[in-house]
């Protein structure tokens, strides 16, 4: 997690749920305040890029259910 400069307080559950969302972040020389994986204004590089950064930056294990998934370990 090495660009989590400001987790300061708990409103949104991240310790109580365990869970975490990015709101806004820096790619591509711009900020990007929703990401979305169809959005044409970045690169499928750096989409591919940033996937492979969260998978391997996390420790995670999702298990696949028929209703979708359950997080192991570590979610944030």
């Amino acid at each position: 997690m090495g660009g989590a400069n400001n987790i300061c307080s708990d409103k949104t559950g991240t310790l109580t749920k365990n869970q975490m969302t990015v709101t806004r972040f820096w790619g591509e020389g711009k900020i990007v305040d929703k990401f979305d994986k169809n959005d044409k204004t970045l690169s499928d590089n750096f989409k591919e890029l940033l996937g492979w950064a969260v998978a391997l930056n996390s420790d995670a294990q999702p298990k696949v259910r028929k209703a979708g998934f359950d997080q192991i370990g570590n979610k944030t």
